[in-house]
């Protein structure tokens, strides 16, 4: 009796988790539709993104020349749409659901509020379909008839159905009215995978969600991809340290540009540090070179890359080494003093290309290379 009992219980148990699973997927599937059926209702009277674009030049020119911050218009986006799929990816595997707010820019809310509240460039809604055609949500809080999106997050995740909130990757004032429990991201979306790493399975632990609040820009830019799950599973004690290069051996990693002495990109500085710094002249951020690792014959199964910096910077680091051939997994301490990147070689891979992107100046004290094999 009490086994048959403890059946039934366990049997309405599932039925409600699927009742509660089916109901969200439904608000999900509404509002997603709603999205799309209002940004075909303003596309509509254009009939392509460019001629509304163009429609909306005159508008972005006046509101540049009213001395606010600029607003532009993209017709071209980073690998953002590939980096949040290895993203939820990765979410569904822990059973946590995932989702990406677009955080509109100061500029990009100004225009809307003169504007009928539509965003300055019409991709971003052609960019939420992109999303939507992948089974992800890209909330786009920009544009008429749109829910607000505490509205949204709770009749989706009501409180009273869940024993934890959902888990915000951003700033709690992005999000307001938003009831959530919110971590800081690093600094740069490149390492939103780094971070989810960082939280953990027992932190996503019976959560409903996970949200990440991206900055505008983001969506214009290159993410790092999320390492496959292979490589999410090796702990760190499994790797032993190969090689080191720092003052006594800076020499011997391959540089390109070439340094000269009078460059102020991949300079050694009097502390031995390296100092890296943007490659064109005058500029406060941008590609500031080439790095290139050597592998040993074999290189092994898994490697790990580890840039030990003398200061917190804002160094973003998109390698390649065999079968990571865009970007390899990035993660960093949370005052920007540690870069770590996780890739797998090919047995035929003999480099690791790292590609390195500064705002600002960042000195290398020292890089680290792991095998596990």
């Amino acid at each position: 009796m009490i086994r048959k009992v403890l059946l039934m219980q366990q049997i309405l148990m599932i039925l409600l988790l699927l009742f509660a699973w089916t109901a969200s997927g439904a608000t999900r599937k509404e509002d997603m539709t709603q999205d799309a059926a209002l940004t075909e209702q303003a596309l509509s009277r254009y009939g392509t993104f460019n001629t509304w674009s163009d429609a909306l030049h005159p508008a972005r020119e006046k509101f540049n020349r009213s001395g606010t911050d600029k607003v532009y218009s993209h017709n071209q986006f980073g690998n953002f749409l590939e980096a949040m799929k290895s993203v939820q990816k990765a979410c569904e595997e822990l059973g946590v659901d995932f989702m990406v707010v677009r955080n509109p820019s100061p500029a990009e809310k100004a225009f809307a509020a003169a504007n009928n509240g539509l965003a300055p460039d019409p991709y971003i809604y052609l960019l939420q379909k992109l999303f939507a055609d992948e089974k992800m949500e890209l909330i786009e809080p920009l544009g008429p008839g749109r829910k607000p999106l505490a509205q949204r997050l709770n009749e989706r995740y009501p409180k009273e159905e869940y024993s934890r909130k959902i888990l915000v990757f951003g700033d709690k004032k992005d999000l307001p009215g938003v009831d959530a429990d919110f971590l800081p991201y690093s600094g740069n979306g490149a390492y939103l995978a780094g971070d989810l790493i960082c939280a953990g399975k027992k932190e996503l632990l019976n959560r409903p969600a996970v949200v990440f609040a991206a900055p505008a820009e983001l969506l214009y830019r290159e993410s790092a991809l999320l390492p496959s799950p292979d490589l999410l599973t090796i702990p760190e004690t499994a790797y032993r340290l190969l090689e080191t290069w720092d003052a006594a051996n800076w020499s011997k990693l391959g540089f390109e540009p070439v340094p000269e002495p009078e460059d102020p990109f991949f300079k050694i500085l009097p502390d031995r540090s390296l100092q890296i710094a943007p490659l064109l002249e005058g500029a406060d951020s941008g590609v500031a070179g080439t790095l290139r690792l050597p592998l040993p014959d074999p290189p092994g199964n898994y490697l790990r890359v580890v840039l030990t910096l003398e200061e917190p910077a804002q160094l973003e680091v998109r390698a390649s080494c065999g079968r990571d051939t865009v970007l390899a997994g990035v993660r960093r301490d949370r005052d920007g003093s540690r870069v770590e990147l996780q890739l797998r070689p090919t047995w035929l891979s003999r480099i690791i290309t790292l590609q390195l992107l500064v705002h600002g100046k960042a000195r290398l004290r020292e890089i680290r290379l792991y095998r596990a094999n």
